[in-house]
């Protein structure tokens, strides 16, 4: 299964209920994942996760965009393929001011977005109407603009899939040094330095050994988070020093200040993509709170009671699962980068 013609199935699939996009809601999403499941495969695979409905919106942007920079970008004249007509259209009207999804209206985000493929996808339809005899010189004179400037939109497109990287990369790991510095000025960590992911302590009914083990780990935690804010900081100067070399080498082609305007709209356009993960994110950090060891007193049998229960334990967090998304998300970050470093 190809991914143009498993992205235009979806497309379809959403176009049949734009007349009645309000009532489009989650079983009939669920429809399309068990109706096409080959075709949702492929999308799933390349947006990387599960599409859930309340998400679709993202995932959307996310598919369209992928569709403009490998499938469209090839076809010289993909505004009269028909077979496109129908994503046009949804992007027409995804893309108006009163757009809305869920009965919600888009986040401007989410309308920028839209907006900016519609200015891609749309612009072989606007200004066709035919020229009069006087407009003929002026044609004419423009015809070396038309030239330096189908050079310079191939010099960008070079560069576009490593600068969406970049700014990816960029735009994430910004949001994760604020929210490691969040976690540093309230005195919390990320799920992968709770306490109980540190050795309990080997005195447990001791009173004082547990204060100042505490203590230890407690230091230990902060330095651990300082080591990746100043680490990720440095991989941050890295990319930003990637981006200005970028920079110079397509200064040649554009005029003052539009190449500027080029590298906002895709950093604008990669901040939105990781909103919704942002926001999770956040939601988790507010749900955080610290539960260090405890005494604990010999149970009838001898045994020592462990201060962390298997079936419910409560470090910072609520819940396994959140611990184990976001154990991942730290791990990866101080294994890979530290690892580049």
């Amino acid at each position: 299964m190809q991914f143009r013609d498993a992205f235009l199935k979806f497309i379809d699939y959403c176009y049949s209920y734009l007349s009645d996009w309000d009532n489009f809601n989650g079983n009939k999403w669920g429809s399309f994942k068990s109706s096409y499941s080959s075709q949702y495969d492929v999308l799933k695979t390349i947006v990387g996760s599960e599409i859930m409905f309340d998400d679709l919106i993202q995932h959307l942007a996310h598919l369209i965009s992928f569709f403009i920079d490998n499938i469209l970008t090839k076809e010289s004249n993909y505004h009269s393929n028909k077979d496109y007509e129908k994503l046009f259209k949804i992007v027409e009207f995804l893309s108006s001011e009163n757009a809305t999804f869920k009965r919600n209206k888009l986040s401007f985000c989410e309308l920028f977005m839209f907006r900016n493929f519609k200015d891609k996808l749309l612009k072989p339809f606007q200004g066709n109407s035919s020229h009069s005899s006087q407009d003929t010189q002026a044609n004419l004179v423009n015809d070396d603009n038309s030239v330096n400037s189908s050079q310079k939109n191939a010099q960008f497109y070079k560069y576009n899939n490593k600068l969406r990287s970049l700014f990816n990369d960029k735009v994430w790991l910004s949001f994760t040094v604020g929210l490691f510095g969040k976690h540093l000025t309230r005195g919390t960590t990320p799920p992968a330095l709770f306490y109980n992911k540190f050795p309990a302590p080997y005195l447990p009914k001791n009173e004082k050994f547990v204060e100042k083990y505490n203590s230890i780990i407690e230091s230990t935690q902060k330095q651990i988070l300082e080591l990746c804010v100043s680490t990720l900081s440095e991989k941050l100067e890295e990319i930003d020093h990637e981006i200005s070399n970028i920079k110079k080498d397509l200064d040649v082609y554009f005029e003052k200040d539009e190449l500027n305007i080029k590298f906002d709209v895709i950093e604008k356009k990669e901040e939105c993509f990781l909103k919704p993960r942002m926001n999770k994110s956040i939601k988790k950090f507010n749900n955080i709170f610290v539960k260090k060891f405890e005494v604990k007193e010999r149970t009838r049998s001898g045994s020592i009671n462990s201060n962390i229960s298997r079936k419910n334990y409560k470090d910072n967090s609520i819940s396994n699962d959140h611990i184990e998304e976001v154990n991942q998300e730290v791990i990866i970050i101080l294994a890979l980068n530290l690892d580049k470093i």
